[in-house]
């Protein structure tokens, strides 16, 4: 993730968690104008969820499968990196 996140650094903020299973993992992305942090805390009110197995979570970030979940527009910034990152279009 993090040259995805690198990509990011402007004057833009939100929070990107994943709730994953097998293994079971909690991880908060957290973007504050030129800031990236990364945690294991709890996701705020608002932050983007991404849920599921951990492989399929995967998949999708890496942009090799399509999203199982919809991800809000105004959203879309904060797993559009990855996509430039992997030279490819995320289809939502």
């Amino acid at each position: 993730l993090a040259p995805a996140f690198s990509l990011q650094t402007s004057a833009v903020t939100g929070a990107l968690a994943l709730d994953l299973h097998d293994p079971d993992l909690t991880v908060l992305v957290t973007v504050a104008d030129d800031c990236v942090s990364v945690t294991t805390a709890d996701a705020p009110a608002g932050a983007l969820v991404l849920r599921g197995p951990a492989l399929d979570v995967l998949e999708a970030l890496s942009v090799r499968a399509p999203w199982r979940q919809p991800i809000p527009p105004d959203q879309a910034w904060l797993v559009a990196g990855l996509a430039e990152v992997f030279e490819s279009t995320p289809a939502p």
